[in-house]
């Protein structure tokens, strides 16, 4: 009995000392949703930035398949685009997105600054759920008068295929601040001189009603929102 007795005994601290340190490790995450080509282009480059204010901390990114970035259980913080906040927690702004087409420069020399031109080279196009709220090529087009594109199109489910697609010389596809503006800046790829256009969207972060609840994701909160006022105001500068 007393054998027994000490072996149970000792599954049971085995077992508490296992609960304390899920309980810490769960207190030193925060979760975040948001599409994979923000992940990847916006977000990753920046998270230096917050393990500085917060080195123990640990950040799992989870990119839904539907490029529909929203609450589930476990996310804390969604980073969604959109024309409006949204009312499902604490919103804060983060930038105002642009659309620009962009490709490889030699590709976007070809077309010598016409915007006319986009109707007759191939185009890389991204499909996306309707409720995302992403414009497409036939948006863009119609937004600066320009006809239905004559050329067949690339086809892609994603920007970071896509985004690949276009620094490989495949065609021009619609481009984004928050995905190539490090491109852009490289010269890796070129925007069309006057191309730019704005659908009155942005860059939201919304975190979880109780977030004061959780002093790491109220610090990611504000972070974020502090990263997305310098990439609005200084470009793409990785601070």
């Amino acid at each position: 009995m007393a054998r027994a007795t000490r072996a149970g005994l000792g599954q049971i601290a085995s077992a508490i000392e296992d609960i304390r340190a899920s309980a810490s490790a769960a207190e030193r995450q925060v979760t975040i949703s948001c599409t994979i080509g923000m992940a990847t282009y916006w977000l990753m480059p920046r998270l230096s930035g917050f393990y500085a204010r917060f080195p123990d901390a640990m950040v799992s990114v989870q990119t839904p398949p539907s490029d529909m970035p929203a609450f589930s259980a476990g996310i804390d913080i969604a980073l969604r685009y959109g024309p409006r906040p949204w009312d499902d927690g604490e919103t804060v702004k983060l930038f105002d997105e642009r659309a620009f087409p962009v490709g490889r420069p030699d590709r976007i020399a070809t077309l010598e600054g016409a915007l006319g031109t986009l109707r007759s080279v191939p185009l890389i196009h991204v499909t996306t759920p309707k409720a995302s709220h992403w414009p497409e090529w036939r948006d863009y087009l119609e937004a600066k008068g320009i006809g239905a594109a004559d050329r067949q199109r690339q086809t892609f489910d994603n920007y970071v295929q896509a985004t690949q697609a276009a620094l490989d010389g495949y065609g021009i596809m619609l481009g984004w601040r928050s995905i190539h503006e490090a491109m852009l800046a490289e010269s890796r790829l070129a925007a069309l001189p006057n191309g730019d256009h704005d659908f009155g969207t942005s860059y939201w972060a919304t975190a979880v009603r109780n977030r004061s609840q959780n002093m790491l994701v109220s610090g990611f909160l504000d972070w974020v929102s502090q990263a997305g006022e310098d990439f609005d105001r200084n470009g793409n500068a990785v601070a």
